[in-house]
């Protein structure tokens, strides 16, 4: 279970937790401006095309109004263009209506004066230019699209004009926009980097300090740095640094003193047994005294040694056993060496 552990998402580490949070949000902000700005590109796209076919279809009823009936189907060959057919025949029937086209087109027809037309839905539209000769190697598109008819009253309503055309597909965003918004996205992650790693580097430090305090080392007080909080911490752990050592300092010269005024009275104690007669009684009195004297010495090498300050340094376990198992050789004693540099 412990490469479960290894591989969880989800860092451990406050730096960590906060970068991905914000990246996370970071993304989802990101997200959320690309999918308004599709939409809005679409709904735009949308919008100019339907102008565009109301334009067209206006324009092309008022030149057959104001031109002969010879003209017409030239002048419709010509103004056919791919997604756009024109034609003039009898008023259509027989197909469906298209509440989609309807609701597209009916603003802008009217906003270009164009009444009583009709819209039907068309199950298969060519996507061609209009032009009776095929052309080799063209790629022709069919899918759904819709027919717009209106009335040329030049003929009494008899003819009309109707425009073949489809919806047409909202282009694909282009490649640039992606790759700002990518490079943004990046830049935007690698300064979150920066300024969580900028502000939890104290916090690092501090947690080392910590642990080296609680093995009893000797540390210089911490720079202040980072944001107003961690200074705080830091400050408080400074503070609290000073007050140990002052403590351990204060208890340690104490401990002495009182060792160190201890040996007056053990000597004279020692004085005294000797004028006991009884030997055994001398003898036992004279070992409780040596006794007071090996723990009275050993506190004050103790004190004397805490009084020094000896820097911390790394130590090989493996070559320090290594060179008391030799001494002790030299001594004569039983003892052998069973480790190595694989055992360090």
């Amino acid at each position: 279970m412990g490469w479960a552990k290894r591989l969880r998402p989800w860092p451990r580490g406050l730096a960590g937790q906060l970068i991905l949070a914000l990246v996370l949000v970071l993304l989802i902000a990101q997200g959320t401006v690309v999918g308004i700005a599709m939409h809005e590109r679409r709904d735009r796209f949308e919008r100019e095309g339907g102008r565009y076919v109301a334009q067209r279809l206006a324009t092309m009823v008022r030149l057959l109004e104001a031109t002969p009936r010879s003209l017409h189907r030239q002048m419709l060959r010509v103004a056919s263009s791919r997604g756009l057919r024109f034609n003039i025949r009898p008023r259509p029937s027989g197909l469906p209506p298209s509440p989609f086209l309807e609701a597209w087109l009916a603003p802008h027809l009217n906003a270009q004066g164009i009444t009583g037309s009709v819209i039907f839905e068309l199950k298969r539209l060519d996507d061609d230019d209009g032009d009776d000769d095929a052309r080799p190697g063209r790629r022709r598109r069919t899918g759904a699209g819709g027919l717009i008819a209106v009335p040329i009253r030049s003929t009494g309503g008899e003819l009309w004009l109707t425009l073949e055309t489809r919806r047409r597909e909202t282009p694909p965003w282009p490649h640039y926009a992606f790759a700002s918004f990518l490079l943004a996205g990046l830049g935007s992650a690698l300064v979150v980097i920066l300024l969580v790693r900028r502000a939890t580097r104290p916090l690092q430090d501090l947690a080392s300090a910590a642990e080296k305090l609680g093995r009893g080392e000797a540390l210089p007080p911490l720079e202040e740095r980072g944001p107003i909080d961690i200074r705080r911490t830091t400050r408080a752990f400074n503070h609290m640094q000073d007050r140990l050592h002052r403590y351990v300092s204060d208890r340690t010269r104490m401990l002495a003193a009182i060792s160190h005024d201890l040996r007056s009275p053990i000597t004279a104690l020692r004085l005294r047994v000797e004028m006991v007669d009884e030997e055994e009684l001398r003898q036992r009195m004279v070992a409780s005294l040596d006794e007071m004297q090996q723990m009275v010495e050993a506190t004050l090498a103790f004190a004397k040694q805490e009084s020094e300050i000896e820097p911390t340094q790394t130590v090989d376990l493996a070559k320090l056993c290594q060179d008391i198992v030799a001494e002790r050789a030299e001594m004569g004693q039983p003892v052998t060496w069973l480790g190595g540099p694989e055992h360090q």
